[in-house]
């Protein structure tokens, strides 16, 4: 799987710099993603840029001398939300692979008060929107939404302290894992740090994005500050 996702993302930055035309991906998961990370530099005579529809979106689109991304939004919600069943990300994501679609022309989905918000490759979004009638047992409409997805993406501020400014460090106290389960994780390569799998022991920045395997994602928001034992004050802003 690795050798050939390296091979479909070789050809597409070949026929995009040979044409001088955009050439985009599917969209490619976390662990894909990861790969596309370690050939990035192989591909940079190609402009190679990754986008998933919205800023800090998990699943996205490689793009070659990319422009507008084929990337839409659709909008799926209950026809009759007093009655609707309480839809989880699973419900949508089920509903719409049901149709038959392949996972890798479906993104992200945001789930908010019973809506789902799913990005998908632009030429799946009319055949999305004149077949999927029902999420689980919910008849659902299905529309095209052009409002700020960043808006729809609860995040929360919280404030720790960390005795250093390592990842390992800074991901155990704001995700509450303890510091020997956060070190494996970074030597199992399953911390992020915008995008790319990073080493306990490599010192944070502001800004940085992270993505813990199963155990969530957070943008490190800086320093806050220091107390009398010298322990430093950090703020982040959890996703939820």
């Amino acid at each position: 799987m690795e050798q050939s996702l390296q091979h479909n993302l070789t050809l597409l930055a070949e026929k995009a710099y040979g044409s001088n035309l955009p050439r985009y991906s599917d969209f490619l998961s976390v662990s894909e993603l990861e790969q596309y990370e370690k050939m990035k530099g192989e591909l940079s005579f190609a402009s190679p840029r990754a986008f998933g529809g919205y800023e800090g979106a998990e699943r996205k689109v490689v793009g070659f001398l990319a422009e507008a991304f084929p990337i839409v939004c659709l909008k799926i919600e209950p026809v009759n939300r007093k009655f609707s069943d309480e839809l989880s990300h699973r419900d949508f994501l089920g509903s719409v692979l049901g149709l038959g679609l392949e996972r890798s022309v479906i993104g992200d989905i945001v789930v908010k008060d019973r809506t789902g918000y799913l990005f998908c490759l632009s030429r799946m979004a009319d055949y999305i929107r004149e077949n999927l009638k029902a999420v689980s047992r919910t008849s659902v409409t299905v529309s095209v939404w052009e409002g700020e997805v960043d808006s729809l993406v609860e995040r929360e501020k919280v404030t720790v302290s960390v005795s250093s400014l390592r990842v390992d460090c800074v991901v155990s106290a704001v995700l509450h894992l303890s510091r020997g389960d956060a070190e494996r994780m970074a030597k199992c390569g399953l911390i992020l740090v915008n995008g790319r799998p990073q080493e306990g022991d490599k010192k944070v920045r502001e800004g940085d994005v992270f993505a813990v395997r199963g155990k969530g994602k957070f943008v490190f928001l800086g320093e806050e500050g220091k107390s009398r034992k010298e322990r430093i004050f950090i703020a982040a802003e959890l996703y939820r």
